[in-house]
């Protein structure tokens, strides 16, 4: 199992380090709070996404089940992309003067780090001892979703100002 558990880790880890690649550069070439919003909305469809792979690995017999199983870090790399992508969007979309970017970046890094780590507590200690897997990623599907629609509204009331 440990095994596994740390596959799945350097798999979302290194899915951020070519998301944060992209992201330097997309945000570089051009891309702003729609192409954010866009993957916000991807993010609020990937623990549905994760949730379905999840369930057909489980139904596979014993003889497909560790070649399918081997392939979930994989899925789980393309899930990290967009996270890693989005980082560097969104210090770009909050930097106002260049001589900001240390300060700014430590606050995001800060506010991520404080994110996640609220995120996994309650995921482990409560949506999925309580609610169960499927249960769990609709509720992570809705709480990005409500980031989703907390931006929306965001930019509709930046372009009325």
């Amino acid at each position: 199992v440990y095994d596994r558990v740390a596959l799945i880790v350097a798999a979302f880890m290194a899915g951020l380090v070519i998301g944060g690649r992209i992201g330097v550069a997309a945000s570089r070439s051009g891309w702003r709070l729609r192409e954010f919003v866009l993957l916000q909305a991807g993010m609020a469809v990937v623990p549905l996404g994760l949730w379905k792979a999840i369930a057909g690995i489980s139904e596979l017999g014993l003889s497909a089940l560790a070649t399918w199983a081997g392939a979930f870090p994989l899925i789980v790399v393309g899930a990290a992309v967009l996270a890693g992508i989005q980082f560097p969007l969104a210090a770009r979309l909050c930097l106002k003067h260049a001589d900001e970017a240390g300060h700014l970046g430590g606050k995001l890094h800060g506010a991520d780090l404080a994110g996640a780590a609220v995120g996994a507590t309650l995921t482990a200690v409560f949506l999925l001892p309580v609610l169960g897997l499927r249960e769990a990623m609709a509720s992570l599907a809705l709480l990005n979703a409500g980031a989703l629609t907390a931006l929306l509204v965001s930019a509709a009331l930046a372009r009325r100002a």
